[in-house]
């Protein structure tokens, strides 16, 4: 009995990823090839299980204020997923990668966003990005037909870190700064 209360206790869930204060931030670097993109999440509220985010986007060399954008963090059949909503009100699914509760050699599928194909838990891993070192992050792979990924969450914190490679492009988009509101 205690050891299934410890394994409960112990399993993640989408409040891990989704439950921040109103107004903590989040900073990315986006790296393609030669190209700098910083993206900034900035968490306006929950309502019914959908996080909204206003994000903004500064590509390099960008002199004009960024456009904001709005992102969705959500649960959707299990798997903890990133959206855009589109000011025509639409959504576009982008990535959809942790099973919430999912453990280590787990795998599964995702068929929709910017990636199809599967996901499999690869279990913890000490990771350093420019926000900081995370000595728990939860390693998922992605493996589809012309892509692989690994991306890296940390609960109470977030994605930190994703590393792709498609079409011998590579791309990463990384955690700068992550800021809780007080």
């Amino acid at each position: 009995m205690t050891l299934a209360l410890l394994a409960m206790l112990l399993q993640d869930t989408a409040d891990d990823f989704m439950k921040f204060k109103k107004d903590s931030t989040w900073t990315y670097l986006e790296i393609e090839g030669a190209h700098r993109t910083t993206r900034i999440l900035k968490y306006v509220g929950e309502e019914k299980g959908v996080v909204t985010l206003e994000a903004s986007v500064r590509r390099d060399g960008e002199m004009k204020p960024p456009a904001p954008e709005t992102m969705l963090w959500h649960v959707e059949k299990d798997i903890f997923s990133w959206s855009e909503k589109k000011k025509d009100g639409r959504v576009k699914p982008l990535f959809r990668f942790h099973k919430i509760g999912s453990k280590k050699g787990e795998t599964w599928k995702v068929e929709d966003g910017e990636f199809k194909g599967d996901v499999t838990h690869a279990g913890t891993a000490e990771i350093k990005v420019p926000a900081g070192t995370y000595k728990e992050a939860i390693r998922l792979d992605l493996k589809g037909t012309d892509m692989t990924a690994s991306s890296y969450l940390v609960p109470k914190v977030g994605l930190i870190l994703v590393e792709m490679e498609a079409g011998g492009e590579r791309w990463r988009l990384e955690l700068t700064e992550f800021r809780e509101a007080k």
